[in-house]
């Protein structure tokens, strides 16, 4: 069975591709062609071609079998209709992730990566008008079993949400492991602080 695990910009995909790593599960990514950053200093683990499943990653896609990869949530409906697959679909406020973009942005925006970031106070209208959209369209895929996990909550019980996945697999992992990526000191756009300041 092939893993994917999917979300959308900033919603932790990274985090949940680094515990499957370390609990045992391959991982397909190019730690070159994308390194770790301030960002996301474990790492983004994702590969370019299969992020957007351009067609150099589709003609690959057969080679996945037993291993786990990060697609974005726009590029998952081009999964092929034919081949089944296990799918982690990350989800967070969108808050959180709009500050999350915009932050990210303009450090690539500064190394000469990407577009303008976004505004944080408009961020979240932007973000939100797409996401049900998308959302729909992939949890309607019939050829994928998905499991949606919360990064907003993950943090309250990073062993319970280990189990969770494995079980979803049903592959052998090493849970313990898999928990012990939780990073508090990574979680730096919390929803509730963001609300509070945009009030002030």
């Amino acid at each position: 069975m092939i893993t994917i695990v999917s979300g959308f910009i900033r919603s932790g995909t990274s985090m949940m591709m680094r515990m499957l790593h370390v609990g045992g599960l391959p991982v397909v990514f190019d730690a070159e062609r994308r390194p770790a950053d301030v960002q996301n200093p474990n790492g983004y683990y994702e590969s370019p071609e299969f992020m957007e499943l351009s067609p150099e990653g589709l003609a690959c896609v057969g080679l996945l079998d037993g291993k786990a990869v990060k697609i974005i949530a726009a590029g998952l409906p081009h999964w092929p209709a034919h081949m089944p697959a296990k799918v982690i679909f990350m989800e967070r406020d969108v808050w959180e992730r709009a500050q999350s973009m915009a932050i990210m942005q303009r450090a690539d925006l500064a190394r000469g990566r990407y577009e303008p970031p976004l505004e944080p106070h408009n961020g979240p209208a932007l973000v939100d008008s797409y996401l049900p959209f998308w959302r729909e369209r992939i949890f309607a895929m019939p050829q994928l079993d998905l499991l949606s996990v919360s990064y907003n909550t993950i943090g309250d019980d990073p062993h319970a949400a280990a189990v969770r996945v494995r079980d979803h697999l049903g592959v052998t992992l090493d849970v313990d492991a898999m928990a012990a990526v939780w990073d508090s000191r990574l979680y730096r756009n919390r929803a509730m602080e963001l609300h509070a300041a945009i009030s002030q």
